[in-house]
């Protein structure tokens, strides 16, 4: 439940993340960056998908447990359904706040990634939206909802 709330955002980012989790950041961060890395089949409906070659829509909702729709809604794919390897892939969450159920997007920062590629002028806005204080340094595996 820890690693969901990280993922969801509510522990903010580094050094806050680290004071709130205490001793147990080491293993909520394994457990973070493994289901940012995709979810290895678990089914447990929250988290990522990284798509792998050959995989497709209703594929990987047959192996997670969600809806193939669910997920081209919360990843904002349409029509043709066009998904690729490497693609992370939101699966929302079982619990009352993920991004389906609030009716809020959310987007995955990874390397070599910034605010500015997402949201434009809008970067400095999002970033207080979601507790960070320099839009210019937002970390890798960072999920940011808007």
């Amino acid at each position: 439940s820890l690693a969901t709330a990280v993922i969801r955002g509510d522990y903010g980012n580094d050094p806050t993340r680290r004071q709130l989790l205490g001793n147990r950041y080491a293993e909520v961060m394994a457990i973070v960056n493994q289901r940012l890395r995709g979810n290895g089949g678990t089914g447990n409906g929250t988290g990522y998908w990284v798509v792998q070659r050959s995989e497709y829509l209703s594929l990987i909702g047959a192996r997670t447990g969600v809806p193939w729709t669910t997920i081209a809604a919360l990843n904002g794919i349409r029509s043709p359904y066009v998904i690729h390897p490497g693609q992370k892939l939101s699966l929302g969450g079982a619990n009352g706040n993920s991004a389906a159920n609030t009716g809020r997007r959310s987007v995955v920062i990874t390397a070599g990634d910034c605010l500015w590629n997402h949201f434009g002028a809008d970067s400095a806005r999002v970033a207080a939206a979601n507790g960070i204080s320099n839009p210019n340094l937002v970390r890798a595996g960072t999920v940011i909802h808007y």
